[in-house]
């Protein structure tokens, strides 16, 4: 940034001809004023120095766009993408120029518009475009008329908002890169679910694989660590259905990304070559949906996490090299299934009588390797069911269940894998019936709580009385506490405090039930 004005008419035209080689665009260096415009060798820098924008070209890419990344960090991790999905190939002569009718506009090499803010109206005289040190770039006349934070990419900065825009109506997201080299939206999104108040992760918009658990006023049930810490300040509206944090400690530079594998991460930028990982979900890559792609086998316990199917390969060898499996893996060989003939193209030296017989001997024995397993399974299921059986835990049909609640009308209460339902047997004793949802995560509470609270019988330990496994349906049946979840009188209800010998007595029932789960 040019620190002196030169005094000398010369002085100020040698200035004028060398100034698309200057590093930053004017003497305010985080400023973009109205006909000003912003060419690929040019940078504008946040006040404070932390973040950066200008033109940058992603991993072995050839494409151009305009980004903000941190300034000191290396290597270079960009936090926002104007033009994700509209990448410009001739940057030399394109620009990011703010407008006199308000719009910070991308232009490419023939002067095409390939991005805009789209600001339809305004009463302001003249807007500047800023890039602030929380890394929001906004345009400001009376007020501010727009703003990067409510348009995130794969990135959620210390300030901005996920959820409900109640202006416009829309449900913002982070979405992921579709790779390493190309910053177009991806298949995973991380955002609020408003119908639960709870943080959930998409894949490709629709299909959930994780979940926070509900928001309870003070932090998200399954996830306490991410709002209950030293650092970092959530705050979640019931009424608005939108989050945001802050940073307790201002020398801590952090955010919150989806990265292209589906994971949430929490990075702390430790140092300018140093990015430390405090926070990701969900922690087991497996439960990913299509983490390894098509063709592709997830595995904990080999030092790659995805495998191909035998007769194929990665699709991207490079993707997997850097980690990145959910591009799938293809054919080593084309199918070659058209007959010979006229009409037939290049197909195999057709096939004998002799491969024939063969084909069908091995869809035969695949058939029966399958029915075998599925067999195998049922048995081991089934003598699961009666070991439990045994131990005084009792199987219930749906139907009855549906009976026993009322066909589900009175709900108790939500949770992360379902929800919990009052209902009577006809001895009038009243039970707490849990309706497990979801696949990947409901499968596993089923068979974590039978394991771990079915086989022990305690005084002072919530009893579970027996449970349903119908087709997907899978549901729990426990004692009702007609007095509540512990959690309430422990941080809920002030006024129905529990004494400390009491608190003492539940710890240590905490403390077993862990250690069997464990």
């Amino acid at each position: 940034m040019a620190k002196e004005k030169s005094c000398s008419s010369s002085l100020l035209l040698l200035h004028l001809l060398f100034f698309s080689f200057n590093t930053h665009l004017s003497y305010e260096a985080h400023i973009i004023y109205p006909g000003q415009s912003l060419h690929f060798n040019q940078t504008i820098v946040s006040k404070g120095g932390t973040f950066e924008l200008g033109f940058f070209t992603p991993g072995n890419s050839h494409n151009y766009y305009i980004g903000i990344w941190y300034t000191k960090a290396t290597p270079r991790t960009v936090v926002w993408v104007a033009n994700r999905e509209t990448p410009i190939s001739n940057s030399p002569s394109s620009e990011l120029k703010l407008l006199k009718t308000h719009n910070l506009v991308l232009l490419d090499g023939s002067k095409n518009p390939v991005w805009s803010t789209n600001i339809t109206s305004t009463t302001s005289n003249s807007t500047v475009a800023e890039l602030l040190d929380s890394g929001n770039l906004i345009l400001q006349g009376d007020n501010v008329i727009w703003q990067s934070f409510d348009h995130p990419t794969n990135c959620w900065l210390p300030g901005g908002r996920l959820g409900l825009n109640r202006p416009t109506g829309e449900n913002v997201f982070i979405t992921s890169w579709k790779s390493p080299d190309d910053p177009a939206m991806g298949d995973y999104s991380f955002g609020v679910d408003p119908t639960r108040d709870q943080l959930v992760q998409l894949y490709k918009g629709v299909q959930q694989y994780w979940t926070s658990g509900e928001w309870n006023g003070q932090y998200f049930s399954l996830v306490p660590e991410l709002t209950r810490n030293q650092f970092y300040n959530f705050s979640y509206s019931n009424s608005s259905k939108y989050i945001t944090y802050s940073i307790l400690d201002p020398s801590i530079v952090t955010h919150f990304t989806v990265d292209v594998s589906g994971q949430g991460k929490m990075w702390w930028l430790k140092s300018a070559t140093e990015s430390i990982l405090v926070w990701l979900q969900p922690r087991d890559q497996c439960d990913i949906y299509s983490y390894c792609g098509a063709f592709g086998v997830c595995s904990q316990n080999t030092l790659d996490s995805c495998a191909c199917l035998r007769g194929f390969e990665p699709v991207s060898t490079r993707e997997w090299g850097l980690g990145v499996w959910n591009g799938g893996c293809l054919r080593t060989s084309a199918l070659r299934c058209a007959k010979n003939g006229s009409g037939g193209g290049g197909g195999d030296r057709r096939i004998n009588s002799g491969s024939l017989v063969g084909a069908i001997i091995g869809c035969v024995a695949m058939m029966s390797l399958l029915v075998f397993l599925i067999w195998k399974l049922r048995f081991q299921w089934t003598q699961t069911t009666l070991e439990l059986s045994k131990n005084s835990l009792s199987t219930f049909k749906y139907r009855d269940l549906e009976h026993v609640t009322k066909n589900f009308s009175e709900r108790l209460g939500r949770g992360g894998f379902g929800s919990v339902y009052k209902g009577a047997f006809p001895d009038s004793t009243v039970v707490a019936v849990k309706k497990l949802e979801g696949f990947s995560q409901g499968e596993k509470q089923f068979r974590t709580e039978i394991l771990a609270v079915g086989l022990i019988q305690h005084v002072n330990l919530l009893r579970l009385r027996g449970f349903c496994c119908q087709g997907s349906k899978r549901l729990l049946v426990y004692d009702y506490m007609p007095n509540g979840s512990l959690e309430t009188h422990l941080f809920k209800n002030p006024s129905n405090r529990l004494d400390w010998k009491t608190r003492s007595n539940y710890s240590l029932i905490y403390l077993v039930t862990d250690s069997v789960k464990a």
